[in-house]
């Protein structure tokens, strides 16, 4: 998937917000403007010509914002999007993640394994929890994202415990900041242990 690919392959832009049902059901109706920041993979056509793209969302984004991306490209760029990209609804009615969503409905599934055919395919998703990792086991199609148990790892805190176990220097800091207090306490420990020039700096 790189500007100078020939090779016919396909981008799959997996915008699937896996977080608890309790926030998605909170989020609601706005769930699907967040999942329409991923329209611009509508673009890469314009710098890969050999790509083809599947945005997969909630809710069908209006014509006019679907237009709005290409529309950003001069006409010699807009030309290569043209026909290269297929928009894909599905809304259940449940307070699931796109990838949740489309586990559950193996002609989906097929259907989409259909529109891929014998060409390499891969998944752009937002995060990679079991429910991404299922669809793309159930696509036989790769996935651009960390194994979901090691998931935690990505976290800040658990970043730094694990460059300390490594013995990786890092910057100033403290794990697991979560209230005034801790911002405090944090605040505190870095100016008492950074060196005058440090402290001039900031």
């Amino acid at each position: 998937n790189r500007p100078d690919s020939t090779t016919e392959h396909v981008s799959i832009a997996l915008p699937s917000y896996s977080v608890s049902e309790t926030i998605l059901s909170h989020y609601g109706d706005r769930i699907p403007s967040l999942e329409h920041r991923y329209l611009a993979s509508l673009l890469m056509p314009s710098r890969i010509p050999a790509v083809s793209i599947v945005y997969i969302s909630t809710r069908r984004p209006d014509q006019a914002a679907i237009d709005y991306y290409p529309g950003l490209l001069s006409p010699e760029r807009r030309a290569r999007t043209e026909g290269r990209y297929r928009i894909i609804e599905w809304n259940d009615g449940t307070p699931r993640s796109v990838a949740a969503r489309l586990v559950s409905r193996p002609d989906l599934i097929a259907d989409l394994r259909a529109h891929i055919g014998d060409r390499p395919a891969l998944i752009e998703p937002w995060n990679v929890t079991e429910a991404e990792a299922a669809l793309a086991v159930a696509l036989g199609v790769p996935i651009n994202g960390t194994r979901p148990e090691l998931r935690s790892i990505g976290f800040k805190g658990n970043g730094r415990r694990l460059f300390a176990d490594a013995g990786v220097p890092t910057p100033l800091g403290r794990e697991d900041v979560r209230t005034t207090d801790d911002v405090i306490a944090a605040i505190d420990a870095a100016v008492n242990s950074a060196s005058p020039e440090t402290i001039h700096r900031f």
